[in-house]
């Protein structure tokens, strides 16, 4: 669906199978993430406010339909072909331009230098922040999301 479409259904809604309310970042089964507004209110007093686009939602738990809190769909608006080909380590499809499974990421830094917040054009499941995000995004003790150290070269 293109983001006119999904912004003009009456209301989204997402079904969790876990009632953690606590998180503030869910990956739904379709392989959207879902953003609580601290997350969102984080984002913008960052000045990523333009490398985010928001869809608002309503999370509910799968078992009791019970009623987390409403979240944003994230739709990430910086997409950077970033992934080194020599040295990724993945399984490419035969023009290099997606990875299929991805194992070990490494990034090129003439691509990536300046940017905060990303998605890898050749994997739209890597998202990728900046050390000063993470920093900030540990302080506020978002839960929900995992950070893992990346190569750049």
């Amino acid at each position: 669906m293109s983001m006119e479409q999904l912004a003009a259904l009456p209301s989204l809604y997402a079904w969790v199978y876990r009632g953690d309310s606590e998180a503030d970042c869910f990956w739904t089964p379709w392989g959207a993430n879902l953003l609580s507004p601290k997350v969102r209110n984080l984002l913008e007093q960052m000045g990523l406010s333009d490398t985010v686009r928001y869809i608002p939602v309503e999370l509910r738990d799968a078992e009791t339909n019970a009623k987390i809190g409403n979240y944003d769909l994230a739709v990430y608006q910086v997409r950077l072909v970033c992934l080194s080909r020599e040295r990724t380590i993945g399984i490419w499809d035969p023009n290099f331009e997606r990875v299929l499974d991805l194992h070990r990421p490494v990034l090129l830094w003439s691509r990536v230098i300046g940017h905060d917040l990303f998605v890898a054009a050749e994997d739209p499941r890597l998202i990728v922040v900046s050390k000063r995000l993470k920093q900030a995004l540990e302080k506020a003790e978002v839960r929900g999301c995992v950070f893992e150290g990346l190569r750049v070269v």
